[in-house]
């Protein structure tokens, strides 16, 4: 497409010149038989307006046509729940099986490439996802050239982010949400509070705005990149790939969301969680210069992701030994060498507790239990956590965590498996679909006794008699552990 202001060439998808950044305007054409690749037959306009399409799960309504392009027809799409403008569709007007429907349905892998061949000189191409529906070929991309509609509340969210630009962030929350009781689905209002929240400290509000984003329209990629940087930045580098792997199974071909999972997940050293969103790109990028910048990050992960596990495994076998300040000597050499260390962290914990050094052992429990992301991990940090919170004479401590092992019991039913006092505890593995993680195992001592003994004491403090069930709830099954 050429440029009517600077007269330079750009791609025909572009919606803003690649050159002097203004925006491209392009004439209505007809639909014509010239209109396609060979002079194919092409169908005739279609006004699909009032229409319901879904895209991932997501449904949105047809509005009225708002041009023609060279090949197709383009609406804008009202979210039916949130009633927002935020995408437009293009109709293709080709047949199934003819050139041109064959070269639309490729162009996701071209525009990925193209797109990482543009990124060194800072141009950006406007990425549009392709995907077939009800007999027709259909293009999904932002609506750039739209008004959100009256939803929007323009007025009050121009308002709101004058607020949140100004960092009145506590203004900016009150405005957001008088913005959400008009429209509880409203994603902009709601992603931006979740910001300032999390601007505020408010880190787990924020990110449950975020996820509420997700829920309501999981095509917005800009929550799921927000939180999957603050998961990252509060030690949860797991969670934070996650979300950039669910955000590029959504966009397969968008450049910019490949190449942020690919520095995410080199950064935090949890490639073998990305692996298989990684290398589709790879393959298409070969010997573009972004792909050899992103295989050189990779490596250099891996290398550090195998000093950690040698590492790790070193302190797991001093740990069995019961060596547990050469362990902790170890360990200390592991959190330095990836900041995927939160099992070596547990495992400082689990050393402390043995010394003992019930302080240490809390503080470093304190920095990671949040952090833990396996079932099995998290039961042995609570154990720990009541454990040494009832050495240093913190009842309220061990009773909070006596609640949540209640809980535990309640959701699993009679016979189940109850931590014990952990010894060494190891990393959890990528499941086979490479997207999950298995369960890891922890290793345990098998004597519960230092464990009825805590929940004794506890049952003769107020605290315990106040929650007296709880406490017996937990020691019972606990007293069963011992019969076996």
């Amino acid at each position: 497409m050429t440029c009517p202001h600077c007269g330079q060439s750009n791609f025909k998808w572009a919606r803003r010149c690649d050159h002097c950044r203004r925006p491209l305007t392009e004439p209505v054409e007809r639909a014509s038989a010239g209109s396609s690749a060979a002079n194919e037959p092409t169908r005739p306009v279609e006004d699909i307006e009032g229409r319901s399409f879904t895209f991932n799960g997501v449904s949105y309504t047809a509005l009225r046509r708002s041009r023609q392009v060279r090949d197709a027809d383009v609406f804008p799409l009202r979210h039916q729940q949130s009633e927002l403008v935020i995408f437009e569709m293009k109709v293709f007007r080709c047949d199934p099986g003819t050139p041109s429907y064959e070269e639309i349905k490729a162009r996701p892998p071209k525009s990925f490439r193209t797109q990482a061949e543009l990124s060194a000189s800072g141009a950006k191409v406007v990425f549009e996802e392709i995907y077939e529906q009800d007999g027709r070929l259909l293009g999904l991309q932002r609506a750039y050239r739209e008004h959100p509609g009256p939803a929007y509340h323009a007025e009050q969210m121009a308002a709101a982010q004058a607020l949140f630009q100004k960092q009145q962030l506590g203004e900016a929350i009150a405005a957001y949400d008088a913005i959400l009781t008009l429209n509880p689905s409203h994603t902009a209002a709601l992603g931006n509070k979740g910001l300032a929240l999390v601007d505020t400290g408010r880190l787990e509000e924020g990110l449950g705005c975020f996820e509420r984003c997700v829920g309501i329209d999981a095509n917005m990629p800009e929550p799921q990149i927000n939180q999957a940087a603050y998961l990252a930045a509060m030690g949860q580098p797991e969670q934070a790939t996650m979300t950039l792997a669910r955000l590029l199974k959504r966009y397969p071909w968008s450049f910019d969301h490949w190449l942020a999972l690919v520095k995410m997940a080199s950064t935090e050293d949890t490639l073998d969680l990305a692996q298989r969103f990684v290398e589709p790109g790879l393959a298409v990028l070969e010997g573009v210069p972004a792909a050899d910048q992103a295989r050189a990050a990779m490596d250099a992960s891996r290398t550090r992701r195998q000093a950690f596990l040698s590492e790790l495994e070193r302190a797991r076998s001093l740990q069995v030994a019961q060596r547990w300040a050469d362990a902790l000597e170890t360990l200390s050499r592991c959190t330095t060498l990836s900041r995927r260390h939160a099992v070596a962290s547990l495992n400082q914990a689990i050393c402390q507790y043995h010394l003992p050094d019930m302080a240490a052992c809390q503080n470093t429990l304190r920095a990671t239990h949040h952090r833990l992301i396996d079932d099995s991990h998290t039961l042995a940090s609570l154990l720990l956590w009541m454990l040494s919170a009832a050495a240093l004479d913190d009842w309220q401590g061990a009773i909070a965590v006596v609640g949540v092992l209640q809980q535990h019991i309640a959701a699993l039913g009679p016979g189940v498996d109850m931590p014990r006092v952990p010894v060494a505890a190891p990393p959890c593995l990528p499941s086979g679909a490479g997207f999950t993680l298995d369960a890891a195992s922890v290793l345990e001592d098998l004597d519960v006794t230092p464990i009825l003994t805590t929940l004794n004491r506890l049952a003769e403090r107020p605290e315990g008699r106040a929650n007296i069930g709880a406490v017996e709830t937990v020691a019972a099954a606990y007293r069963q552990l011992a019969t076996l």
